[in-house]
């Protein structure tokens, strides 16, 4: 049987729940000692993008009311910026 990317994470992700960092020895090991590391280490690759992304929070967006306020808010400041510059160089 042909080693495949989801075996390596399979093992990966057991050696993560157990304490243990999965390096690609590590990982190799866990496997029975199959696979090359250039093997393992691409899937390890897309394992770690995989676990980076699943560990950033994700982030609700504001209710349409208060996006719509601070676009508003952020309208107004530019303006305020544009007059005050006019301002300044009108001297």
């Amino acid at each position: 049987m042909a080693l495949t990317k989801e075996m390596i994470w399979e093992a990966a992700d057991e050696l993560d729940a157990d304490g243990t960092k999965p390096t690609l020895a590590n990982v190799r090991k866990r496997l029975g000692g199959v696979g090359s590391f250039t093997t393992i280490q691409e899937a390890m690759s897309e394992w770690k993008n995989r676990k980076q992304q699943e560990a950033q929070p994700l982030i609700d967006p504001p209710p349409p009311a208060l996006a719509q306020l601070l676009e508003n808010f952020g309208a107004d400041i530019w303006n305020l910026a544009r007059v005050a510059a006019d301002q300044a160089l009108d001297g």
